[in-house]
């Protein structure tokens, strides 16, 4: 009977020790929390070439709508339609999970064009390398600031 007992604590003692080593690794996820904090800014010039002022930029394009889409491969998308102030639009927030190989856009663009005006929509793109260096704990934050151009024709 001793054998038994001490064959039995043996073999609990070598189970125990071989777990011991065996940590259980924390579930790692295939994608990464990416928040996107887009916002649009406008710049142009005039016929001569001269920077166009936040004034005239904001009285060209007063009450008109910047649409601003953020589009994740895959499908996903988020549009948000917003006035300009000081050539900037109001920031969009929203919230993707980004998988490999999966690349995120944003892009800005005004709806009809600018009258006597040639418009160079933004656009900008965070790829999944890009999240993948700058992630902490599988979160991302992604200010994407794009910028349209305008060129008096």
């Amino acid at each position: 009977m001793k054998k038994y007992i001490i064959a039995f604590y043996s073999m609990l003692l070598f189970f125990a020790g071989a777990y011991e080593g065996c940590e259980e690794e924390e579930e790692k996820k295939d994608y990464i929390e990416v928040t996107v904090h887009a916002f649009c800014g406008i710049t142009g010039v005039d016929a001569q070439g001269n920077n166009l002022s936040c004034g005239v930029i904001d009285t060209l394009l007063g009450g008109m709508q910047i649409r601003i889409d953020v589009v994740k491969a895959g499908g996903e998308n988020f549009v948000a339609y917003k006035s300009v102030q000081n050539c900037f639009t109001e920031a969009v927030d929203c919230k993707f999970n980004l998988y490999r190989e999966q690349p995120i856009e944003v892009s800005a663009i005004i709806q009809g064009g600018v009258a006597g005006y040639s418009v160079t929509n933004g656009y900008k793109v965070l790829s999944w390398e890009e999240a993948d260096a700058g992630q902490y704990q599988g979160r991302y934050h992604w200010n994407a600031d794009v910028y349209m151009f305008l060129q008096r024709l």
